[in-house]
């Protein structure tokens, strides 16, 4: 039965990817490196390793795993602490209301770093909503690995096959679905070209979700 929907945040909570995708081309013009838009694309939802790892083979950068993302994590937390009037994404906050009113666990799951979270969630104001936050940075593999959302389901104390993950990306949908939970494709336009295929349902408006839309998901287990 459902007891816990774990919240990716950017393209979730916040419409954050736009952003993401503007530091991301300055780190890259930077550091003297092109990366195409199919390419960054497919690093939406990816732990910071596999970005960095994959980048500095293609590109043969002398810089060591650990400066390039903390070089990108102090780019990043000097981009989101200037944005003014964020807003969460329509619907998030009448789901987590309706949620927390019938005793369903929240947690957020994020491959960013604690850092970007504090900033979007004191920006949003609604880290109360959430029993657990678990970064990117808390996992040994992030996404598309399935370990944070083992992790986020361990923290919450709660079996993986009663949680379900609302997702933007396909490396979060593969990650959710390798950790034998049910996901919901978030289809947000702003998240680039996402291959939400593997999720147990798509949608493209998270006011279409309720209860009523969850419970089915887990009557047949």
């Amino acid at each position: 039965m459902l007891r816990a929907v774990i919240f990716d945040m950017d393209g979730v909570i916040v419409d954050s990817q736009p952003y993401h995708f503007a530091v991301e081309e300055k780190i890259c013009r930077e550091i003297g490196i092109d990366v195409s838009l199919e390419e960054s694309h497919s690093f939406v939802g990816m732990a910071g390793p596999k970005v960095w790892s994959y980048l500095k083979s293609k590109f043969r950068l002398q810089q060591s795993i650990e400066e390039l993302l903390a070089y990108e994590n102090k780019a990043r937390v000097a981009y989101f602490s200037s944005l003014k009037n964020v807003r969460p994404i329509s619907g998030v906050v009448e789901l987590l209301k309706e949620l927390k009113q019938h005793d369903i666990k929240r947690a957020l799951a994020s491959s960013s770093s604690a850092e970007v979270i504090e900033i979007f969630l004191s920006k949003l104001e609604i880290r109360d909503y959430f029993q657990k936050i678990i970064s990117g940075d808390m996992v040994e593999k992030g996404k598309p690995d399935p370990d944070i959302f083992l992790y986020t389901a361990a923290a919450l104390e709660e079996s993986p096959t009663d949680c379900l993950v609302i997702e933007d990306s396909a490396n979060g949908v593969k990650a959710a679905k390798r950790a034998g939970m049910k996901c919901i494709g978030f289809k947000n336009a702003h998240s680039g070209d996402q291959n939400l295929s593997l999720a147990d349902m798509v949608i493209d408006d998270l006011r279409r979700i309720d209860l009523h839309l969850l419970f089915p998901l887990f009557q047949h287990l």
